[in-house]
């Protein structure tokens, strides 16, 4: 069987020779090949329609592992989307459940499919009013590169928080594979011009982890760790870290603070990507998408020896060998290789 991670690029797009007849209206056609996303997967939509487009999405799953790829990785951003709209606007409780359990629920499906497990969960449908729900880009959207870190990570007792909408989908990954308990802050530093927004979920428990998507200075994470800090807050990681902004920093070429690795116990060697490039590459992708492979090429990607997140992987350990002590750089390695790894797998 051909695996998943040879046709999936750094934003988590899958690409394809030949198009997948029974989901043609959610794919990107190119002069080479087609997308696996589209506007409508970027765009933002009356909360209604995402739900109806989630039910027409389901309704088309078949015996094709690609296509049904394609068909969770909509709905998950779909749900995601929803759920965090209605904790952000404060919606009712019975409302924002609903929300979640179909974004656990699409996660689900997304492991099981990974797994070569043929039995999918039908069971929720996402809420559905007039009310517009504003797109936001999921900086971390690539879910074979969340399931592999998840897989590698291991099992524990933790319960996972992770803070706002870039993270929102890691914890469910740990609910899905390794059955930890969960909660989402809805955390967000730069809200109101520079206003701290800060909702503390209720009945947090014991054993907290903090889970992140990527790190840049890591302001995030000092400052949850502080106002976590009678929580038994016991860990904390994330998926990506900024080795590049680490490097320029460190070297006297950025005014930025760098992150202090040592509050991180699991540290990965994988790269972020910056914001500009993701929000770029979508944009081509929506209105250029002959020039999509181009604009990857351009920055490195798409390469025919590497996957993207083993570039990603080498672009991190080749700078972070330069800044971390020996045996914090070995553990990293060892874990991001084992994440290479299960991402090779898949």
């Amino acid at each position: 069987m051909t695996k998943l991670c040879k046709h999936i690029d750094c934003l988590g797009i899958l690409h394809l020779r030949k198009i997948p007849k029974p989901i043609k209206e959610f794919i990107t056609k190119s002069s080479k090949s087609y997308f696996s996303r589209n506007e409508l997967y970027y765009e933002s939509k009356p909360l209604y329609k995402i739900s109806e487009l989630r039910e027409k999405l389901l309704s088309c799953l078949c015996n094709s592992k690609f296509v049904n790829y394609i068909i969770f990785d909509y709905t998950i951003n779909f749900s995601a989307q929803v759920y965090y709209f209605l904790m952000s606007s404060k919606a009712k409780t019975d409302l924002i459940q609903q929300a979640l359990d179909c974004l656990q629920e699409d996660v689900n499906n997304m492991v099981a499919l990974i797994e070569n497990r043929k039995h999918y969960s039908l069971k929720h449908t996402l809420p559905q009013n007039d009310s517009i729900v504003k797109f936001r880009n999921i900086e971390l959207d690539n879910k074979l590169e969340i399931y592999s870190y998840v897989k590698s990570f291991g099992k524990s007792n933790f319960t996972f928080i992770s803070p706002g909408l870039g993270s929102i989908l890691i914890a469910p990954f740990f609910k899905s594979i390794w059955g930890n308990s969960f909660k989402h802050i809805l955390y967000s530093r730069f809200k109101n011009k520079d206003n701290l927004e800060f909702n503390m979920p209720k009945n947090l428990g014991k054993n907290l982890y903090l889970i992140d998507d990527n790190i840049g200075s890591g302001f995030t994470t000092q400052e949850l760790i502080t106002l976590l800090k009678n929580h038994n807050l016991l860990g904390t990681s994330a998926i990506e870290y900024d080795w590049y902004l680490y490097d320029i920093i460190s070297k006297g070429l950025s005014p930025y603070t760098k992150f202090n690795y040592a509050i991180y116990d699991k540290i990965s060697l994988l790269n972020t990507r910056n914001h500009k490039f993701l929000d770029q590459a979508i944009e081509i992708l929506k209105k250029e998408p002959k020039s999509y492979y181009k604009y990857l090429k351009q920055n490195n990607f798409n390469q025919h020896f590497y996957n993207d997140l083993t570039i990603l992987f080498n672009i991190g350990k080749n700078i972070a060998k330069q800044y971390l002590p020996t045996q914090v750089y070995n553990k990293a390695l060892f874990f991001t290789k084992q994440i290479i790894k299960v991402y090779k797998g898949v």
